[in-house]
């Protein structure tokens, strides 16, 4: 389990209790050290990498559900979470692309469960789900010039507007191009 003394410093430390399988540095009290593996990361890297871990480690204690080493189910359930907040696509890939580098220190042989079948096929779901449909630019139509029955041409405004849509529709103009959003 991580304790919360995730730091975004140089000399990052991450401790540990109760891991059996991590690489655990026994000259420092069975603390797990990175500060090597950090210094090649930029500071801004490591603050985005710590916040990863962070939100990763958040959705296990939620749900009762061990953190590291990763397991399929759970990060099979942890996409399916992402995909129902507010992130996109790339905001995903980026968060379990972290969590794939810290598994990679606690259990190398673990990082097979980022390739499965199950998680690619979970991430093609998501990046649909996810993907902003195109907005398409409709045409000034024959129905936007029957509002020629409610306006009342002796107010200049209206009259303008009418002469606007005139314009638009004879000019095959879209109607994005009246109509700000």
């Amino acid at each position: 389990m991580i304790n919360s003394s995730l730091s975004a410093g140089g000399n990052a430390h991450i401790f540990f209790r109760n891991f059996s399988q991590g690489k655990l540095d026994e000259a420092a009290g069975g603390e797990l050290c990175l500060s090597p593996y950090v210094r090649g990361l930029a500071d801004g890297t490591w603050a985005n990498r710590v916040s990863h871990l962070r939100s990763y480690v958040t959705f296990t204690t939620y749900y009762g559900a061990s953190d590291f080493p990763v397991q399929l189910g759970v990060l099979l359930r942890f996409i399916a979470f992402l995909g129902r907040g507010p992130y996109t696509y790339r905001s995903v890939t980026n968060l379990l692309a972290s969590i794939r580098w810290f598994n990679s220190f606690l259990a190398p042989s673990s990082t097979k469960v980022f390739e499965a079948v199950l998680v690619k096929a979970a991430l093609k779901g998501l990046k649909e789900q996810l993907s902003r449909p195109v907005r398409q630019k409709l045409p000034f139509s024959v129905e936007h010039l029957k509002c020629y029955y409610v306006l009342d041409f002796s107010d200049v405004k209206q009259l303008a507007c009418w002469c606007a849509m005139l314009l638009a529709f004879f000019g095959c103009f879209r109607l994005s191009n009246l109509v700000v959003n």
